[in-house]
Parts: C-alpha cells; structure tokens; sequence
C-alpha cells in the first residue's frame, strides 16, 4: 500500500579521548509516517496527489509521529586513563514498544444519521410544537409532592425524575423562547442571503478520551546516546505514560431552497413560525411519543425521521456529507538522568518523547442506516435509569 515516511535526523553529541575526537552520534527526533491501508475510487496517488484530482470517497489510513527531544547541550565528564568526555546532549530513547495502533476496526458508518441531522442548515430555532404540548405537564408539576417518609428512596428518585424531565427542560423552553425572536431574525437573514447557493458545515459527533495508564522505572538505555557507567552519578529514571482518543466529526456541503412568493409580511411571518417549529414534521410528532427519548438513547430512530423533511425548506438537498473517525494511541516519555561534568559536580538533565500512533476512517454518509445509538450511555443517563427504577421502590 502506498506510504510516505519522513525521518530527521539530527547530531546530538561527540564523544572525545582527551582532545580527540572518537565519534558522532545522532538520534532520530522526528518520525512521520503515513499509510493508506485501504481507499476507494478518488484516491490515485496517495500520499501525493496530482493536481486538480477528485479525492473524494472513503479512505482508511493509519500512520504515527514520533518526536525525541533534546536536553540541553553540556559536557560530561568520565575521565579515567583516556580522559574521555562526551560534548552535546541526551535525547529520549523509548526502551518499551510505541507503535502500537489502535485495535480493531472503528469507522464512522454508525454516525451517519446523527451526521445529517446536525449539519443539516434547515433546521428550525426552536421546538415550538413539542414545548406547547409539554405545557399540559405544568399544572401537575406545580401540584406534585416529592417527600414521603413512608417511601424514602421513591421520594429521592422522583424529585430527580422531575427536576430532569420537568423543571430544567421548562425553564429552558423559557430561556429559548425569550432568545427566539433575536435568534430567528439572524437566522432568516442568513437562510434569505444563502438561498440556493451551497452552504458548508461540519460538527463533532463524539469526542473522547481513557485515563492515562503506565509506570515508572530505570534504564540506562532510557537516554541516548548510551554511555559507560563511569558518565553517570545515577541510573536514569523513566516514567511511561500511554491513553486513548476517539474523535468523530462530520463536514458537507449542501444547498436549499425557500418557500416561493413574495417576501412580504405574510411570508416573513410564515417563515417565523417555521423557525419556532409550528410546522408538523415526522420527528415533532415522534418527539411526543412517550418514552421516545429512552428510544433515541439506544438507537438513531429520531435521527433517521428528521431526514424525512427539509425543515423550514421547500427542498434541501445534500451534495456530499462524510463521517471522519479518528482513534489514537497517545504515548508521553519523560527521562530524568544524572551525570558528572568535568570538575566532578554532578548535573541532573531531562528530556522527553512522544509518541502518537492513530488510524483515520473516512466514510460516505448514510442518511437512513438505522444503527444502535454508537454513544454509550452517560452518567446523567445511568442516573436517570437509576431513578426510574427506585421511583418503584417501597420502602
């Protein structure tokens, strides 16, 4: 498979017998290193593209960077019968495995669905169908009591299952609808300037990252160059630290069309209600099925119903949309080392190297792949699940 590689290397240092030069030696500091493992149709010439080339499609690429810094240059002193000194610095030497990707084959397809409903330029400002008809919950919210002695754990489990299915998204409907006025003019300004032209965006869908994991240890092949003994006060000490990253981003390109008429005071107002979201769509009326919400936690069904309309469009079309997925092994390496200088004074030097190892996926996206929600659930979730279970609970 096609590849490009990028090494620099770099003197770090010279070892002398009294005033005479022994050796060079050099580290490589910098490594970068490409791969396309697998590519489809508009990808001729990777790494190195002609001019003018259609590099559209899906791709799967995997590479890694690796850097080795430098301490600071100084002389070091062994002495002994041929009175040797090494002049220069000490880079990083990783002394445990640092290329290792990511395992397993992680692409974007799951995303595709969420892709489109995020990116899609159409959307409306506000949810005003669905935030009218959860109203009809306020006058049981302001008669609802939560402390019941008899029922301790219920009483908790309730007062969290309303404060977050109650009060925080009324109070936010509030805050909405007090912004919406502001907001819908700005938007209908950009929606008239953009009106069937092509329009870019692009959103993050998933960003995460593991707790660092590693060690501490000694080497003396921790720092290179790798000298004799006699140039050391002390072993020099590692510390080892590696994690993961997931990130899954999404960009396209579309273009729309506006209700046709004159742009009067009638279709301006037409327009505003658009934005408020009056208008009836699949995914309002899915939004107030009871225990849809439990639905979209688990699967994409909400996401693959906003496909069905165009929003406060006429007509939206989609000229390319792609899912991007990048898993990467983070590696850091920090080495601390002692050696003596020339008038016996021993001198501490520090250095480090990283390393990080990743594999890019790149798919076309899928507006109806119905798919389990590819997010796990977060603990706001797992609280909430927990409530809905001890809310059943006597005692």
């Amino acid at each position: 498979m096609p590849y490009r590689e990028n090494i620099v290397s770099t003197e770090v240092g010279r070892e002398f017998y009294g005033d005479t030069l022994q050796s060079v030696k050099y580290s490589n500091l910098t490594v970068d290193y490409k791969q396309l493992v697998d590519g489809f149709r508009g990808h001729w010439g990777y790494p190195d593209f002609p001019p003018n080339t259609n590099v559209g499609g899906g791709f799967y690429c995997k590479g890694f960077y690796q850097r080795k810094g430098c301490t600071a240059s100084d002389t070091f002193w062994r002495g002994g019968p041929l009175n040797q000194s090494y002049q220069g610095c000490f880079s990083a030497e990783f002394i445990v495995g640092a290329e290792g990707y990511p395992s397993g084959t992680y692409t974007g397809d799951d995303w595709g669905a969420m892709a489109y409903a995020r990116l899609k330029p159409t959307k409306p400002t506000f949810a005003g169908l669905n935030a009218l008809y959860e109203m009809r919950e306020v006058p049981a919210m302001l008669r609802q009591r939560f402390l019941d002695p008899t029922r301790p754990l219920a009483s908790i489990s309730n007062y969290w299952l309303a404060l977050q299915f109650g009060w925080e998204p009324l109070l936010q409907d509030i805050r909405n609808m007090v912004q919406f006025q502001r907001n819908a003019q700005k938007k209908l300004k950009w929606l008239l300037a953009n009106n069937g032209k092509t329009v870019r965006a692009s959103t993050t869908l998933s960003q995460a990252s593991s707790e660092p994991t590693g060690w501490t240890g000694f080497n003396y092949g921790a720092l290179y160059p790798v000298l004799v003994t006699q140039y050391y006060a002390s072993e020099p000490q590692y510390t080892f630290k590696r994690w993961e990253t997931d990130h899954v981003w999404a960009t396209g390109r579309f273009r729309y069309w506006l209700p046709d008429g004159p742009r009067d005071i009638a279709w301006t107002r037409m327009m505003m209600a658009r934005l408020f979201g009056l208008q009836p769509s699949p995914r309002v009326i899915y939004n107030m099925i009871p225990w849809s919400w439990l639905i979209d936690w688990f699967s994409n069904a909400g996401d693959c119903l906003s496909m069905l309309d165009a929003g406060v469009a006429d007509r939206l079309a989609a000229d390319y949309w792609y899912v991007m997925r990048e898993k990467a092994v983070e590696i850091s390496y920090d080495v601390n080392g002692k050696f003596f200088r020339p008038n016996g004074e021993v001198v501490e030097v520090t250095a480090s190297a990283s390393n990080r190892s990743y594999s890019k996926y790149r798919t076309k996206g899928d507006p109806f792949g119905f798919n389990s929600n590819p997010n796990g659930l977060n603990p706001m979730q797992l609280s909430i699940l927990g409530s809905l279970g001890l809310s059943r609970v006597n005692g």
